[in-house]
């Protein structure tokens, strides 16, 4: 069999791997629902939320009292919580999505994947029967990164103001805009600011200034108030805009009881990466929470996610403040996405095998095992991060993969972004393993079954998130006729276990990082790693410390250049290597 015909479905099929949190197309909507993984530890995560959100659906001013509005989403990078949040947002609204003339609601998608889940079914069809309203965003993507002082006050008013239809990128104009809603003016304003100056409000208002006249003779039109009124009030609308979080809560509040069946749930992604270790915005977001679930009778809630928990986050933020922490703890909730649910959802999303080639797989495994099994042992003694194939299952549900894979391609993801060589792309949530996965796949679907994943093909779907120097050095890498594509390969397996600990790149650990065959002959691939490794040298690419090859950025290049270029003893350039590398 061919690696493309393993698989239960299309291989190359679009899945929409990188999770954005406001990306909400009915068609996009229809896959990530259909092909959304219910993992065991999955589904305890969905009790748990449905645990900590039903008291605001039976009693929310209870709820209330007993002081929780919020939910600390934590995971490591790849562990799926964008998605996880998403498709509760989808679930709480029981939002519907098409594909090709099929309608579902989101609400009967989880009947089917949860058929022994009677109580659970039960609580979401209560929770469903609400009026839940869920605002999804990124904070980063959302913030002007100018503004840090009130960063996260302003975008939470800023989605809110969207929602309700408002102007988002000027807060004093949504004020305008949300008076005259209250006093029943604001379609007649719209309809008469029209005939006055010819343009849509709504195409216009963020060019309030050019409109201030205009703006003024509408106000006068429909409030009663004379021109000079209007006027004034026009001139020092921005200056009188009252931004505090009282006020946004009191707003907040008057659209809740617009309808005593309204919820309304802030789903912010990725708010412990925004914050780092601003301890200014984590007073906010603690103040924000808390007023929301007391001002609004535990009818608003705050649910956000971190790669890591709250009490890591706040353990960062040392110094006079750490006692004011306190609050936050108590407000929310935690739920906590580990990577071994990763593994889960890429093998039954991605991977999962048809019968004929389990039967393959199987007899493949039983004739060579133990031989598979020696090739890809590493001089490593952490065997969980680097896990070999366990048994026969093991090995089926990760074909073409190896198990070490999940754990260590998240390593290189979290270890590129730590070390500042990644783009601002890797920091905005638009990357993800499973796409990583579908990426590497897809560059052997040709091949012959007994083809195994190097971990340099994880290289091209992680290059677009890759700082351009990191790029450009690789590509310029590639020009060079004495350095070959296989030798390429080598480079980019050595750049991207550079930032990762568990990992030490010896020979011997490349040489099985690069294994691509079931039963490739590892001393001829011993020897091509070599000659590679002394071309790298060679051209100042790599250098060599003790046992180990080391991916050389641009600073370092330098110095090794001056390095060769002096005459000092050999033990003096392994010092001076040594405090450059580590």
């Amino acid at each position: 069999m061919k690696i493309k015909q393993l698989f239960k479905k299309d291989i190359a099929r679009p899945i929409n791997g990188v999770v954005k949190a406001d990306q909400t197309e009915n068609e996009t909507v229809f896959v990530e629902l259909d092909e959304y993984v219910i993992t065991n530890e999955i589904k305890e995560h969905i009790e748990n939320f449905f645990k900590f959100f039903m008291p605001s659906v039976h009693d929310p001013k209870q709820a209330a009292i007993a002081g929780k509005s919020g939910i600390w989403v934590s995971g490591f990078f790849g562990s799926g919580k964008s998605h996880f949040i998403k498709i509760l947002s989808y679930l709480l609204q029981n939002i519907e999505a098409n594909h090709n003339g099929l309608t579902r609601t989101a609400f009967n998608f989880f009947q089917e994947k949860l058929p022994k889940e009677p109580f659970l079914i039960g609580d979401i069809e209560k929770a469903i029967q609400k009026e839940n309203k869920v605002i999804l965003f990124n904070i980063d993507s959302r913030a002007n990164t100018d503004d840090k002082e009130d960063a996260i006050l302003k975008v939470f008013l800023k989605v809110f103001n969207e929602q309700l239809g408002y102007s988002g990128d000027h807060a004093h104009i949504a004020h305008l805009e949300r008076d005259l809603d209250s006093r029943g003016h604001f379609d007649e304003f719209k309809q008469t600011f029209e005939t006055i100056s010819g343009e849509n409000w709504l195409e216009q208002r963020d060019s309030f200034d050019f409109y201030r006249d205009d703006i003024a003779k509408a106000l006068s039109q429909v409030t009663g108030q004379s021109s000079n009124s209007t006027q004034q009030w026009v001139e020092k609308l921005e200056e009188n805009f009252p931004l505090d979080i009282a006020n946004f809560c009191k707003w907040v509040k008057e659209y809740l009881d617009g309808n005593p069946d309204r919820r309304l749930l802030f789903f912010v992604d990725e708010v412990g990466q925004f914050i780092g270790s601003n301890t200014q915005m984590m007073l906010k977001l603690q103040t924000i929470t808390e007023n929301l679930g007391t001002i609004c009778d535990g009818k608003a809630w705050v649910v956000v996610t971190s790669q890591e928990d709250i009490d890591s986050v706040l353990g960062r933020m040392q110094g006079s403040k750490s006692q004011d922490f306190s609050k936050i703890q108590a407000r929310f909730e935690r739920i906590s996405l580990s990577s071994s649910n990763t593994n889960e959802v890429i093998e039954k999303r991605l991977l999962d095998k048809s019968d004929q080639a389990k039967a393959e797989l199987t007899a493949l495994y039983e004739e060579k095992g133990d031989i598979i099994r020696s090739q890809l042992s590493f001089e490593q003694s952490n065997s969980a991060e680097l896990a070999n194939y366990s048994d026969t299952e093991n090995f089926v549900n990760s074909y073409p993969f190896i198990p070490y894979h999940y754990n260590l391609v998240q390593n290189i993801f979290a270890g590129i972004s730590r070390a500042g060589a990644s783009g601002q792309h890797m920091s905005k949530g638009e990357r993800s393993l499973i796409d990583a996965f579908q990426i590497a796949t897809n560059l052997y679907t040709d091949d012959n079954v007994g083809r195994l994943i190097p971990v340099y093909s994880f290289y091209t779907s992680i290059k677009k998130f890759l700082d351009t120097a990191v790029v450009r050095d690789i590509n310029q890498a590639q020009e060079k006729s004495s350095i070959n594509e296989f030798t390429i390969n080598v480079l980019q397996a050595l750049f991207m276990i550079r930032y990762v600990d568990e990992v030490k790149s010896t020979l011997d650990n490349l040489v099985t990082l690069c294994i691509c065959e079931v039963d490739q002959d590892k001393r001829t691939l011993r020897l091509e790693i070599e000659q590679s490794l002394e071309v790298l040298e060679r051209n100042l690419l790599i250098a060599r410390q003790n046992d180990q090859y080391i991916f050389l950025t641009n600073e370092e290049k330098e110095i090794e250049k001056e390095i060769q270029n002096t005459e000092i003893e050999p033990s003096d350039e392994t010092g001076e290597l040594s405090r450059i590398i580590f």
